[in-house]
Protein backbone atom coordinates (compact mmCIF):
# COMPACT_ATOMS: atom_id res chain seq x y z
CA UNK A 1 0.00 0.00 0.00
CA UNK A 2 1.70 3.35 -0.93
CA UNK A 3 0.68 6.97 0.85
CA UNK A 4 -0.19 10.11 -1.05
CA UNK A 5 -0.76 13.39 0.07
CA UNK A 6 -3.57 15.75 -1.44
CA UNK A 7 -2.26 18.32 -2.93
CA UNK A 8 -5.67 20.12 -4.32
CA UNK A 9 -7.90 22.74 -2.03
CA UNK A 10 -10.10 19.36 -0.73
CA UNK A 11 -10.76 16.19 -2.30
CA UNK A 12 -14.31 14.85 -1.67
CA UNK A 13 -14.44 11.67 -0.42
CA UNK A 14 -17.22 9.10 -1.68
CA UNK A 15 -18.48 6.20 -0.82
CA UNK A 16 -18.27 4.63 -4.05
CA UNK A 17 -16.03 5.36 -7.28
CA UNK A 18 -18.23 7.56 -9.06
CA UNK A 19 -19.42 11.32 -8.82
CA UNK A 20 -22.65 10.34 -8.14
CA UNK A 21 -22.29 8.44 -4.89
CA UNK A 22 -22.57 10.06 -1.65
CA UNK A 23 -20.37 12.53 -0.34
CA UNK A 24 -19.08 10.49 2.35
CA UNK A 25 -16.18 13.33 4.08
CA UNK A 26 -13.56 15.43 2.70
CA UNK A 27 -9.31 15.50 2.37
CA UNK A 28 -7.94 18.56 3.03
CA UNK A 29 -4.98 20.19 1.54
CA UNK A 30 -1.62 18.33 2.71
CA UNK A 31 -3.70 15.44 4.82
CA UNK A 32 -2.12 12.13 4.20
CA UNK A 33 -3.87 8.76 3.04
CA UNK A 34 -3.46 5.00 2.42
CA UNK A 35 -4.16 4.13 -0.97
CA UNK A 36 -5.91 0.77 -0.42
CA UNK A 37 -6.75 0.08 -4.47
CA UNK A 38 -7.37 2.11 -7.59
CA UNK A 39 -10.05 1.61 -10.13
CA UNK A 40 -9.43 3.97 -13.04
CA UNK A 41 -8.75 7.31 -12.03
CA UNK A 42 -10.45 6.84 -8.47
CA UNK A 43 -8.36 5.20 -5.77
CA UNK A 44 -9.95 3.99 -2.34
CA UNK A 45 -8.05 5.34 0.06
CA UNK A 46 -8.06 5.52 4.05
CA UNK A 47 -6.97 9.00 5.83
CA UNK A 48 -4.18 8.67 8.02
CA UNK A 49 -5.67 11.44 10.24
CA UNK A 50 -8.97 9.61 11.15
CA UNK A 51 -8.91 6.05 9.21
CA UNK A 52 -12.10 6.96 6.87
CA UNK A 53 -12.14 4.81 4.07
CA UNK A 54 -13.48 6.08 0.83
CA UNK A 55 -13.29 7.11 -2.72
CA UNK A 56 -11.07 10.00 -4.21
CA UNK A 57 -10.05 10.91 -7.46
CA UNK A 58 -6.35 9.43 -7.31
CA UNK A 59 -5.33 12.16 -9.47
CA UNK A 60 -5.81 14.71 -6.86
CA UNK A 61 -2.92 13.04 -4.67
CA UNK A 62 0.38 13.04 -4.86
CA UNK A 63 2.07 9.81 -4.16
CA UNK A 64 5.12 9.94 -1.19
CA UNK A 65 7.64 7.50 -0.07
CA UNK A 66 7.59 8.02 3.97
CA UNK A 67 4.47 9.85 5.59
CA UNK A 68 5.55 13.48 6.12
CA UNK A 69 5.58 15.37 9.52
CA UNK A 70 2.63 17.68 9.99
CA UNK A 71 3.31 20.57 12.70
CA UNK A 72 1.21 23.24 11.40
CA UNK A 73 -2.16 24.39 9.65
CA UNK A 74 -4.19 26.86 7.92
CA UNK A 75 -4.91 29.21 10.33
CA UNK A 76 -9.17 29.54 10.68
CA UNK A 77 -8.74 31.62 7.69
CA UNK A 78 -9.35 31.26 3.97
CA UNK A 79 -5.56 30.81 2.92
CA UNK A 80 -3.05 31.42 -0.38
CA UNK A 81 -0.79 28.85 -1.89
CA UNK A 82 1.35 29.22 -5.04
CA UNK A 83 2.43 26.82 -7.23
CA UNK A 84 4.46 28.21 -10.13
CA UNK A 85 2.58 30.93 -11.38
CA UNK A 86 -1.19 30.10 -10.05
CA UNK A 87 -2.71 30.40 -6.83
CA UNK A 88 -4.40 27.94 -4.63
CA UNK A 89 -6.99 28.99 -2.13
CA UNK A 90 -6.20 26.88 1.19
CA UNK A 91 -9.39 25.93 3.55
CA UNK A 92 -9.02 26.48 6.73
CA UNK A 93 -7.17 23.61 9.00
CA UNK A 94 -5.58 22.05 5.37
CA UNK A 95 -2.31 20.57 7.06
CA UNK A 96 1.09 21.51 5.96
CA UNK A 97 3.64 18.86 6.03
CA UNK A 98 6.88 19.64 6.36
CA UNK A 99 6.41 23.88 6.38
CA UNK A 100 9.84 25.26 6.64
CA UNK A 101 9.61 29.37 5.78
CA UNK A 102 6.62 29.55 4.10
CA UNK A 103 8.01 26.52 1.43
CA UNK A 104 6.76 23.03 1.02
CA UNK A 105 7.63 20.16 -1.25
CA UNK A 106 4.61 17.29 -1.94
CA UNK A 107 6.30 14.74 -4.22
CA UNK A 108 7.67 16.90 -6.71
CA UNK A 109 5.51 19.63 -6.56
CA UNK A 110 6.84 22.95 -4.46
CA UNK A 111 4.58 25.12 -3.19
CA UNK A 112 4.58 28.56 -1.54
CA UNK A 113 2.51 29.50 1.37
CA UNK A 114 1.27 33.22 0.83
CA UNK A 115 -1.10 33.04 4.35
CA UNK A 116 -0.18 32.40 7.99
CA UNK A 117 0.04 29.36 9.56
CA UNK A 118 -0.62 28.43 13.10
CA UNK A 119 1.00 25.37 15.10
CA UNK A 120 -1.26 22.66 16.35
CA UNK A 121 -1.85 23.60 19.71
CA UNK A 122 -2.05 21.84 23.28
CA UNK A 123 -4.00 24.02 25.23
CA UNK A 124 -7.68 23.97 24.83
CA UNK A 125 -8.72 26.42 26.57
CA UNK A 126 -11.67 28.82 25.58
CA UNK A 127 -9.44 31.69 24.75
CA UNK A 128 -8.05 29.01 21.78
CA UNK A 129 -11.70 27.74 20.90
CA UNK A 130 -13.63 30.99 20.63
CA UNK A 131 -11.70 31.93 17.60
CA UNK A 132 -11.57 28.67 15.65
CA UNK A 133 -15.99 27.95 16.15
CA UNK A 134 -16.84 31.41 15.68
CA UNK A 135 -14.58 31.63 12.44
CA UNK A 136 -17.50 28.88 10.95
CA UNK A 137 -20.47 31.11 12.09
CA UNK A 138 -22.97 30.92 8.96
CA UNK A 139 -21.18 28.56 6.96
CA UNK A 140 -23.63 26.67 5.00
CA UNK A 141 -24.72 23.22 6.17
CA UNK A 142 -23.12 20.44 3.57
CA UNK A 143 -23.50 16.72 4.38
CA UNK A 144 -19.83 15.66 4.50
CA UNK A 145 -18.23 19.50 4.75
CA UNK A 146 -15.56 19.85 5.95
CA UNK A 147 -14.79 24.01 5.35
CA UNK A 148 -15.82 27.05 5.21
CA UNK A 149 -17.23 26.74 1.44
CA UNK A 150 -20.27 23.76 3.49
CA UNK A 151 -19.38 21.83 6.75
CA UNK A 152 -21.96 19.28 8.75
CA UNK A 153 -22.21 19.01 12.40
CA UNK A 154 -19.28 16.37 13.00
CA UNK A 155 -16.79 17.80 10.12
CA UNK A 156 -17.07 21.16 12.51
CA UNK A 157 -16.27 19.54 15.76
CA UNK A 158 -13.71 17.47 14.16
CA UNK A 159 -11.94 20.44 12.69
CA UNK A 160 -12.26 22.10 16.34
CA UNK A 161 -10.17 19.19 17.36
CA UNK A 162 -7.43 18.70 14.60
CA UNK A 163 -6.45 22.19 15.70
CA UNK A 164 -5.20 20.67 18.75
CA UNK A 165 -3.96 17.51 17.27
CA UNK A 166 -7.00 15.27 18.33
CA UNK A 167 -8.39 13.10 15.72
CA UNK A 168 -12.06 12.81 15.54
CA UNK A 169 -13.50 10.72 13.20
CA UNK A 170 -16.15 12.62 10.60
CA UNK A 171 -19.12 10.99 11.93
CA UNK A 172 -21.19 11.68 15.45
CA UNK A 173 -21.61 8.29 15.89
CA UNK A 174 -17.71 7.22 16.23
CA UNK A 175 -17.23 10.89 17.80
CA UNK A 176 -19.83 9.77 20.62
CA UNK A 177 -17.40 7.09 21.27
CA UNK A 178 -14.35 8.86 22.43
CA UNK A 179 -13.90 11.25 25.70
CA UNK A 180 -15.92 11.07 29.05
CA UNK A 181 -19.13 11.18 30.07
CA UNK A 182 -20.68 14.46 32.02
CA UNK A 183 -23.21 13.44 34.70
CA UNK A 184 -24.38 16.88 34.63
CA UNK A 185 -24.79 19.79 31.69
CA UNK A 186 -24.13 21.57 34.22
CA UNK A 187 -20.87 20.87 34.13
CA UNK A 188 -19.84 21.33 30.63
CA UNK A 189 -17.13 23.90 29.32
CA UNK A 190 -16.28 25.21 26.49
CA UNK A 191 -15.27 22.51 23.58
CA UNK A 192 -17.00 19.81 25.01
CA UNK A 193 -19.81 17.79 22.93
CA UNK A 194 -22.95 17.27 23.66
CA UNK A 195 -24.93 14.23 21.17
CA UNK A 196 -28.48 14.21 20.30
CA UNK A 197 -30.71 10.98 19.24
CA UNK A 198 -33.74 10.12 17.27
CA UNK A 199 -36.98 8.13 18.40
CA UNK A 200 -34.48 4.94 17.82
CA UNK A 201 -31.66 5.84 19.88
CA UNK A 202 -29.63 6.55 17.07
CA UNK A 203 -26.94 9.18 17.73
CA UNK A 204 -27.80 11.67 14.27
CA UNK A 205 -26.31 15.29 15.59
CA UNK A 206 -22.94 16.58 17.13
CA UNK A 207 -22.64 20.32 18.65
CA UNK A 208 -19.75 21.97 20.46
CA UNK A 209 -20.55 23.85 23.92
CA UNK A 210 -19.75 27.41 24.46
CA UNK A 211 -21.19 26.57 28.00
CA UNK A 212 -23.49 25.05 30.18
CA UNK A 213 -26.26 26.79 28.22
CA UNK A 214 -25.05 27.70 24.48
CA UNK A 215 -24.44 25.34 21.80
CA UNK A 216 -22.96 26.18 18.37
CA UNK A 217 -23.71 23.63 15.63
CA UNK A 218 -24.03 23.35 11.74
CA UNK A 219 -27.88 22.21 11.68
CA UNK A 220 -30.12 21.56 8.61
CA UNK A 221 -32.95 23.40 10.30
CA UNK A 222 -30.28 26.55 10.27
CA UNK A 223 -29.47 25.80 6.92
CA UNK A 224 -25.67 26.47 8.44
CA UNK A 225 -23.79 26.72 11.93
CA UNK A 226 -25.33 28.78 14.57
CA UNK A 227 -25.45 29.37 18.28
CA UNK A 228 -28.65 28.50 20.00
CA UNK A 229 -29.78 27.57 23.31
CA UNK A 230 -29.65 23.88 24.98
CA UNK A 231 -31.16 22.42 28.45
CA UNK A 232 -31.02 19.12 29.95
CA UNK A 233 -33.91 18.01 27.02
CA UNK A 234 -32.13 19.41 24.32
CA UNK A 235 -31.08 22.46 21.97
CA UNK A 236 -34.12 25.08 21.07
CA UNK A 237 -33.48 27.37 17.96
CA UNK A 238 -33.18 30.59 18.70
CA UNK A 239 -34.43 31.25 15.65
CA UNK A 240 -38.01 29.96 15.96
CA UNK A 241 -38.18 29.34 19.43
CA UNK A 242 -38.96 25.38 19.17
CA UNK A 243 -36.88 22.80 20.47
CA UNK A 244 -34.97 20.81 17.49
CA UNK A 245 -32.46 18.07 18.93
CA UNK A 246 -32.85 15.82 21.79
CA UNK A 247 -30.06 15.72 24.09
CA UNK A 248 -28.42 12.09 24.73
CA UNK A 249 -25.45 12.53 26.40
CA UNK A 250 -22.19 14.80 26.94
CA UNK A 251 -18.53 14.15 26.15
CA UNK A 252 -15.48 15.29 27.55
CA UNK A 253 -12.71 14.84 25.12
CA UNK A 254 -10.05 16.97 26.73
CA UNK A 255 -9.45 16.26 30.56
Amino acid sequence: MKIAICHVAQSNVMSEASHKSELETQVLFGEAVTILETKNNWARIQAQWDNYEGWVLHTQFTEVENLPATEFMQEPILGQMRLANHIIYLPAGASLPNLKNHDLLIGHLPFQLLSNAVKMQTSFTQENILPIVLSYMHVPYVWGGRTHAGIDCSGFSAMLYKYFNIPLKHEATWQSQQGQVLDFLQNAKCGDLAFFDDEDGNITHVGILLNESEIIHATESAGGVTIDDIDNAGIVSRLTGKRTHRLRVVKRIVE
